[in-house]
């Protein structure tokens, strides 16, 4: 991120307050405004200890449901988003942490993925769930892949 803060603040020609750099960091990654928004996942028992997710997807005003196959629900809802997208990607790194403290606590969840081309994206989910959290950074990520954003 302080490639993409470092070309804005050279734009502007001016440091970013810590205001600014929330809503380019927002903007950046958590992409309230993406084509794709994650509104609910189900995970179920498969077969030799796999795990089936299905997830609901709201894209261009109509819901989607999609559904993948993965050794969790993190590779299967990557499985899914593949399939369905047909969007190639490899998921290279994961880092969560808690906003805040106690029962009431916000998941961050940061991912690190790979284009086609090599290219490095990351990509951030923060919700109360982790696992939401996770799957909404690996969708962050992949429509960041798509857009054919890098950092």
């Amino acid at each position: 991120f302080s490639k993409i803060a470092q070309e804005q603040m050279d734009e502007e020609g001016k440091e970013l307050t810590s205001a600014a750099l929330w809503s380019l960091f927002s903007k950046t990654y958590l992409l309230s405004d993406a084509p794709l928004e994650l509104l609910a996942h189900k995970t179920f028992p498969g077969a030799e200890g796999s795990r089936t997710l299905t997830a609901e997807l709201k894209q261009d005003g109509a819901i989607r449901t999609i559904e993948g196959v993965g050794n969790g629900p993190i590779d299967a809802f990557v499985d899914a988003l593949k399939t369905t997208y047909g969007v190639e990607f490899s998921f290279l790194d994961y880092h969560e942490h808690a906003v805040g403290r106690g029962a009431n606590a916000t998941a961050a969840c940061y991912v690190q993925l790979q284009d086609e081309k090599g290219r490095i994206v990351h990509g951030v989910g923060i919700d109360p769930n982790i696992v939401m959290a996770s799957l909404k950074a690996v969708l962050s990520g992949m429509q960041r892949v798509m857009a054919g954003q890098t950092g």
